[in-house]
């Protein structure tokens, strides 16, 4: 419900995925850039934009509504307390970002989406500095933690957005975000570095880079990091980009990313987290037909490898595909892309080990498949805007070697009276996990539904509900199981502003999860937030 970071501190929810995932073991854990292609080609397009010359490439048409459509999806999006089980499987190993089921709005080199809001650049002067800086303190009452009992969360945040200008064509810039949550009571929750009740976050997409343009060709060369709550894992990503204008309607951007994931504090769940590395070449080539319509192959090559190769398979991945890129007018955008997936993994990865009579493998699937994904977005009106996501893909998984998922999802937000907003979003995933020990089907459907009225120049109301549904089909070599979720999410909130440089923000949610087989369980969370602007 709430659109500031403070409260939105995302990553993986103990109730819901991690809890699943734990199921499938062992657990892999890689970023996916690279691998997903429809990701891969975003993070290329954001890395070509950052040429002031290509920054249409990557220009959201949607504008100011991009932060009204997110809001109206807040309350399903998987935060760090939060009961909601709305994780999309197949950015379920995917530890680079915010896992929401929607496709688009994303951004790679900084955390500003999915509700966590830029501080404004309030810092300038004639050295060539510019900085913004926010700060946000998070007060919660939560009835999840401490086994159910409740308890109380504090949660800090320092968000900053800076950059340095070093000549004409050069640039430095610093960006991200460093929070501390302490959780009242020793609930165990196994993502800290000091204790069980104190931990450190970095937001996905805190990041240091370097920008310059030489003529016909721009660089950027980049240092990514996130350290993510319950999960206690640590992913940095650093790489170097280079695009050359080989002609006036011909460009061709090569990128290398050199991933490393960290298992910061043991075992989770009972589960491995693997030390692993994930090198990764991406290329795209880009032939603009004209000003509105461009045509190109995209692709990346991948080689994974682990600390230990009896807790999940190294492997060598590719994707090779051609897209078509339309500017239909200046508020409208359309991308088609289309290509083929090949992953090749070894088969040293064990679901038991107890030698010599007891050694089962855990999954020895390669993959061959065709991959592709479509993206619309329109700006109708000042008061109406729309897009819409739909593809077919293979990424990494946890527990077993990758999961093809189908997924669509749509969301729209429009001003629908003075200072009303209705915004109304859905999604449909269905996923399967390559044939490891314990395999699974699963298939999620979803809506989100929020209403925010303007009650003062001040004052803002947002009332949300909305509703997931989950149904997976696990199978081994003894059994099946399938089991049911059900989950309605209510919220509520006020945000005001005190002045021009201070909000506070009050909110309520509530949790109602039902499983096949298991008790009705009620969970709900009291809020208030505030954020300074430097």
């Amino acid at each position: 419900m709430f659109s500031q970071s403070t409260l939105n501190q995302r990553t993986l929810t103990f109730v819901g995925a991690l809890s699943l995932a734990a199921t499938f073991l062992p657990l892999s854990t890689q970023a996916q850039l690279g691998v997903s292609p429809s990701q891969n080609a975003a993070f290329l397009t954001e890395l070509r934009a950052r040429d002031p010359k290509r920054a249409d490439e990557n220009r959201d048409v949607l504008g100011d509504a991009r932060e009204k459509l997110e809001t109206g999806r807040a309350l399903s999006r998987p935060e760090v307390f939060s009961s909601s089980v709305t994780n999309p499987r197949r950015l379920n190993a995917d530890l680079t970002g915010f896992p929401s089921q929607y496709q688009l709005g994303r951004s790679y080199l900084s955390p500003w989406y999915d509700g966590v809001v830029a501080p404004e650049n309030t810092l300038q002067n004639a050295s060539g500095i510019s900085a913004g800086f926010a700060f946000e303190q998070g007060f919660e009452y939560n009835s999840v933690i401490k086994n159910g009992k409740g308890g109380v969360i504090l949660s800090s945040t320092l968000l900053f957005d800076t950059q340095y200008k070093l000549a004409e064509n050069q640039r430095l810039t610093l960006t991200g975000g460093l929070g501390f949550n302490w959780v009242s009571g020793n609930d165990r929750i196994d993502w800290s570095f000091f204790s069980d009740e104190f931990g450190l976050a970095v937001l996905p997409g805190t990041s240091l880079a370097y920008d310059a343009q030489f003529g016909p060709i721009s660089l950027t060369i980049y240092d990514r990091v996130s350290v993510r709550p319950y999960l206690g894992v640590l992913q940095n990503d650093l790489g170097i980009a280079g695009t050359w204008q080989i002609a006036p309607a011909l460009s061709w951007t090569l990128n290398y990313t050199h991933s490393t994931t960290h298992d910061v504090d043991g075992n989770y769940l009972g589960a491995v987290l693997p030390v692993a590395d994930l090198d990764t070449f991406s290329s795209v080539l880009n032939f603009d037909i004209n000003g509105a319509l461009s045509v190109g192959l995209e692709g990346a090559l991948n080689w994974l490898d682990h600390d230990n190769d009896e807790v999940a398979n190294d492997g060598t991945l590719w994707n090779l595909g051609a897209y078509v890129a339309w500017k239909i007018n200046d508020k409208s955008r359309l991308r088609v892309a289309a290509g083929y997936q090949h992953q090749e993994y070894d088969n040293t990865s064990l679901f038991a080990n107890i030698p010599p009579f007891f050694v089962v493998p855990n999954d020895s699937s390669d993959l061959s498949e065709p991959y592709y994904s479509i993206s619309f977005s329109q700006r109708l009106s000042d008061h109406l805007s729309h897009e819409f996501a739909a593809g077919y893909e293979s990424n990494l998984d946890f527990g077993s070697n990758f999961t093809s998922s189908h997924y669509v999802n749509y969301g729209l937000t429009t001003d629908t009276w003075k200072g009303g907003r209705i915004t109304a979003s859905g999604f449909v995933e269905h996923s399967d996990q390559s044939a490891a020990f314990n395999s699974g089907r699963f298939t999620s459907f979803g809506l989100d539904l929020h209403l925010a009225q303007q009650i003062t120049s001040k004052l803002i109301a947002g009332l949300g509900y909305s509703y997931v549904r989950i149904e997976t089909d696990i199978s081994n070599r003894v059994s099946n199981t399938g089991t049911k979720f059900n989950q309605h999410m209510f919220g509520l909130n006020l945000s005001y502003a005190l002045n021009a440089k201070m909000q506070v923000n009050l909110g309520y949610q509530s949790f109602l999860f039902t499983q096949s087989g298991l008790a009705t369980r009620d969970n709900h969370r009291v809020m208030l937030g505030l954020r300074y602007q430097f």
